[in-house]
């Protein structure tokens, strides 16, 4: 990564990631002010969104089918003498863009630290699906197609024996998912890494319209 310098040459960003069982930390340390006051982190292969906390999921799929496939904590930064620098996230396309607020009485080395806490593929996975697709698992409709989606949405392509299992399972969860649509909300499911394609140990979960992809 390149590091940003002073006309002298003088280093004024440095940048160091420390990894934290199934997170990780990107300290971005700006040494005086003459650094930028903002900084862009991008993640190949996820589709970054903002949080109403100010955290941002990264998530992956297609309209129907959201993968949360981890989540960058809210902002935070301090200065040197331990005092709160005013920091968020913008989201602009695959980028998340931290600005800092540097106009105040700011002791530097300022300090900003984004967490990106790996969510599917480390400890649990989240699956979310929109109102349509919703609407269908309660009227029992297009199931196949549903679960196709899903095991393609993990592996790249479509496992049949796992879509079938996957389907049926659908097909026993129509009343929950109906009462989730009812509510105006639309359904999802959680599990453990290691039961991907096992229904048996699947969480049912309900995403609150205009979230996500339940729209």
């Amino acid at each position: 990564m390149a590091v940003p310098q002073s006309s002298d040459g003088e280093v004024i960003v440095d940048v160091a990631v420390q990894t934290d069982g199934g997170s990780a930390h990107i300290h971005t340390v700006l040494n005086d002010s003459s650094a930028p006051d903002e900084y862009a982190y991008t993640i190949p292969g996820v589709s970054p969104e903002l949080q109403q906390d100010g955290s941002v999921h990264l998530t992956a799929g297609s309209e129907e089918i959201s993968v949360v496939l981890g989540v960058i904590e809210q902002p935070w930064a301090y200065d040197a003498s331990g005092q709160p620098v005013p920091t968020r996230y913008v989201v602009e396309g695959d980028a998340v863009i931290q600005p800092l607020d540097l106009s105040g009485d700011i002791e530097f080395p300022v300090v900003a630290d984004p967490k990106v806490q790996a969510d599917c593929g480390i400890i649990t996975c989240t699956v979310r699906l929109n109102r349509a697709t919703t609407r269908n698992i309660r009227d029992g409709a297009a199931l196949s197609a549903i679960a196709a989606g899903v095991v393609s949405a993990f592996s790249g392509g479509v496992a049949a024996p796992a879509a079938a299992v996957i389907a049926a399972w659908l097909g026993v969860y129509g009343l929950i998912t109906g009462r989730y649509y009812e509510n105006g909300n639309c359904f999802g499911y959680k599990f453990l890494r290691e039961y991907a394609f096992s229904p048996g140990y699947w969480y049912p979960t309900q995403v609150k319209k205009n979230t996500y992809n339940c729209r």
